[in-house]
């Protein structure tokens, strides 16, 4: 098993889901079943996947982690975006996670060109 945790790439997607549960700390009570939860989950469905496609001493099933991960940033933009309209979430609030997440699709793109699936 590879040693995950000295990865850039999981650092950074762990720091996005610290500043998502900051963040949303201050959302309403009212949705804490709704955008509150999605932001959450969809944030820590990132470092999830990283993880997995890290610590495998296999590529079998790698492209589908790397896609979820891909689609979870999406889900996550949407969200924040949500978030902002709505106004539970700051314009520089806003700015700060999505420089993270702009710095992290980076990261993705250069381990999807490096990776050759089958």
């Amino acid at each position: 098993m590879k040693e995950f945790q000295k990865y850039k790439i999981l650092k950074m997607s762990h720091q996005i889901v610290l500043l998502i549960y900051k963040f949303s700390n201050a959302f309403p009570q009212e949705e804490i079943n709704g955008i509150t939860n999605q932001l959450r989950y969809t944030a820590v469905s990132i470092p999830k996947n990283i993880t997995e496609i890290l610590s495998r001493d296999y590529e079998d099933g790698n492209e589908f982690f790397l896609s979820n991960t891909i689609s979870n940033i999406d889900k996550l933009r949407y969200l924040l975006m949500l978030s902002f309209h709505l106004g539970y979430l700051n314009k520089n609030d806003r700015r700060s996670i999505l420089k993270l997440i702009s710095g992290l699709r980076k990261e993705l793109n250069t381990i999807n060109k490096q990776v050759e699936f089958c």
